[in-house]
Parts: structure tokens; sequence; C-alpha cells
């Protein structure tokens, strides 16, 4: 069926009672009888197929209704040509049942087609006054979809508004498909869009939640060539740009950050601030530790441009205790001694044994606590002896021993030419 308006009134009315509309397929509607010539709205046998009082016929006026029916048939048979303000087709439903049943075999069951111009008139208008949809669509057979919206002009191709304090668009897919899928084939453009206009909604731009065992987002860069960041997030309000939560227990991490490519040479998290806070800061509540680093031999930390330390609660406030740098990598343990008969012999921890590299020689810085002139001797993997040269043959002693760390007995001054740059500046070099 086709139905052109353009006018100030209705074309066609077709009051349909309680009975349901009648099939265009049943052998016993003359509405098969063959197709009549075309009628303007007002002539023909229109007056006489469907009076005004039919639209509150009962079903006891059904056989009447099946000939006003072949009459329309007749004097109105595939086209309508109006020239009113009002629809070119009504049809009311009194009853249960569907107002209209369109159904095409070949090709499409409906077209609507506006010649508007300029006007602000919608193609097609869907309203329901009830409790259920005012539109349902429904495809039944494999191929295709159920709703296809196209615009070939610079307008969207859907616009879905509520005013009440229902969902404006909700899919809901119940099978193993995709709910919603957004394509954008382009040159540019987003291929999704959301944004909270209200600058008092405190409402959340985007919700994913998952009940299921997959993630609630996943977000990816396929262009491997001029990809961008797969995801950027900006706030321009005091709050906090990200907010990470894990709230059930277990070894799991509440982020994880990984670069996986062994070429890669950036950094898996690059942390800038432009202000005068921290740029990364690290709180542990609970009992677990502030800060883990695991490499596979290469540098664990490197600070450019500040000192490492430690803070402490003093009387005058927290202070800042600074850690000794060194030109090598060195493992350092202390300990106490006292002679006996001018001699004694100590013993190496077993466990610091393990950690340096006790087949290069180490350092041995002796203090003495009493009268006493003391040296160093027979040092071995497993200790070393400290003899008195001069002065008490019981007198105590301090030790402090400084070996290579193991695996790293030729690390010496190592370059970081990556830090080149920031270190230069920082001196004011050029």
């Amino acid at each position: 069926m086709r139905a052109i308006g353009g006018g100030f009134g209705i074309g066609l009315v077709v009051a349909v009672a309680a009975g349901g509309l009648v099939s265009c397929g049943d052998d016993n509607s003359p509405m098969t009888s063959p197709v009549g010539p075309t009628a303007k709205a007002g002539q023909g046998s229109l007056g006489s197929a469907v009076p005004a009082s039919n639209a509150s016929r009962s079903a006891d006026s059904l056989p009447e209704l099946r000939r006003a029916f072949g009459a329309l048939a007749n004097a109105y048979p595939d086209s309508q040509d109006v020239n009113m303000a009002s629809s070119a087709l009504a049809i009311v439903q009194s009853g249960t049942g569907p107002a209209a049943t369109f159904v095409g075999k070949q090709h499409a069951a409906g077209v609507f087609d506006s010649h508007a111009g300029a006007t602000t008139f919608a193609t097609l208008f869907v309203r329901s006054s009830g409790t259920y949809s005012a539109a349902v669509m429904e495809k039944n057979t494999n191929g295709g979809s159920a709703l296809v919206a196209t615009n070939n002009a610079n307008g969207g191709a859907g616009f879905f508004n509520t005013r009440g304090g229902g969902t404006a668009v909700q899919a809901l897919a119940e099978g193993t498909g995709v709910a919603i899928i957004g394509d954008q084939f382009g040159a540019s453009g987003d291929a999704s869009r959301f944004y909270i206009a209200s600058t008092s909604n405190p409402g959340t731009v985007v919700r994913a939640t998952t009940n299921g065992r997959g993630r609630a987002g996943y977000f990816e860069v396929k262009n491997s060539t001029y990809g961008s960041e797969a995801m950027r997030i900006i706030s321009n309000g005091p709050g906090s740009t990200m907010y990470v939560q894990r709230l059930s227990s277990g070894a799991g991490s509440a982020a994880v950050i990984q670069s996986t490519s062994f070429q890669a040479t950036g950094a898996a998290l690059l942390v800038n601030s432009a202000g005068t806070g921290f740029a990364a800061a690290i709180n542990a509540a609970g009992a677990g530790g502030g800060l883990k680093i695991t490499t596979a031999g290469g540098p664990g930390l490197q600070v450019v441009g500040g000192a490492k330390n430690a803070v402490v609660a003093t009387s005058s406030g927290a202070r800042a205790l600074y850690s000794e740098e060194a030109t090598e990598v060195w493992f350092t343990d202390y300990g106490f001694g006292r002679l006996t008969s001018g001699r004694s012999r100590v013993t190496l921890d077993r466990t610091f044994a393990e950690t340096v590299a006790l087949d290069r020689a180490y350092h041995v810085f002796l203090q003495s606590y009493g009268d006493a002139e003391l040296v160093v001797r027979n040092r071995s993997a497993t200790g070393f002896d400290v003899v008195r040269r001069d002065g008490l043959e019981d007198a105590e002693f301090s030790y402090r021993i400084v070996a290579r760390r193991r695996g790293f007995e030729r690390t010496r001054l190592g370059r970081a030419p990556w830090a080149d740059t920031v270190v230069r500046s920082t001196r004011g070099l050029r």
C-alpha cells in the first residue's frame, strides 16, 4: 500500500470492529476482486463504502464491513493521493487485534515516503497511548536485520528521545550475538559518543556491568602504524581522572598494565604531572607493602633529578633520610665481635653469602671499642680473622662487610641515555 498525503483532511479512514481487520487473502472476501480504477479522496464509491457511522460498528456488522472493504478495494486498489492537512490513511481498531497487517511476499510490505521538503513533518510517526511499546519489529528468519535505518543526507539515521524516567535506547541480546555494535566506516567521525549536558546531573556517562565471566570493558587499537591511545581519560574538575577499585578478596590486582612486545622501547606506564603534587602516590592502607618492582635483570629503580630517601617522624616533624649511592652494586653487612687472646674468627652469615660474589675480593672495615690496634687477615668465602697488632687482647670491635652483588660483578656506572635530556636540564647544561 502506498499513501501520499499533502492536504487538509483524512483521505482514507478504516474503522475496524472487534472482529479484526479482514485479510486481503480471504477467498470469501470481495477484496480479491480485480483492481479497479484509481480514485481521488471524496470521489468514486468512498462515500458509500465506509459511512461515518462504520467507525463505531460492532462485530455484528462484520458482513457489511466485508462488503465495504470490497468497495474500497475497487475504489482504491493501491494508491491514494489526497490534498488535505490530515492523514492520507487512518485505521482505527476498537478490538483486541491489530489495527493493520501488511505482508509483502516479494518486496517491501509498506513504503512510507515524505516529500515535505524543508518542513518538520516525520515520514513515519508511531505513538502509543497505552502501556505497551509504540512499535515492535520482529524478524523470524536468519540473515538481515529487523530494523535498518539509513540516512543518505547529513542528518542522523536514528533519534531516540525519552522525556520521562524511561530508557531512550535498550538493546537486548538473548542469544550468543552482540547487543550493540557501533561501526564507523568513514574517513573521520566517532563510532560512538555519550554526553551528559546538564551540569547538575550526578549520573555516569558510561556504565558497563557484567554478571558473567568476561570483562566489563575491552578497548583495542588495531592500527599498528598510526594508532593512538586505546583509552584517553580527561578530567577538568577537581575529582580524580581515574578511580580503580577492587572489591573482591584474593590475589588479583586492582589494575594490570602490561607491555607484551619485546621490541617496545616505551614505558608500560608513564605518569606526568605539571603541578606541584606527586606524579604518583602509592598508599598501602592495610598490612601490605607500598611498591614492588620486578625485572629480568634490568634496572629496578632509577631516579632522575631527585634523591632516594626514607621519611621518618621526629620531634621536629617528618624528616627525610637519604640513601648512600655507589659506583658499583654493593651489598653490605654489619656485626660486632670481641677478641679472645688477641684473635677472633668472624664467620659470614650464610644467607648473606648467597647474595654476594665471594670469589672476588670484598671489603672489611673495623672499628675498635678498646685500646687496641686491629687488622684483618685470611679473608675467604666463609669468613675472616681479626687480629690484635697492639693493645688490649680482649678488645670489643665492630665490622662492616661490603661485597659485590652476585650477578652484577662487572656493573659500574651504567649508562642511562634515556635520561640525558632531563639530567642536562636539571644541571643547567646543554
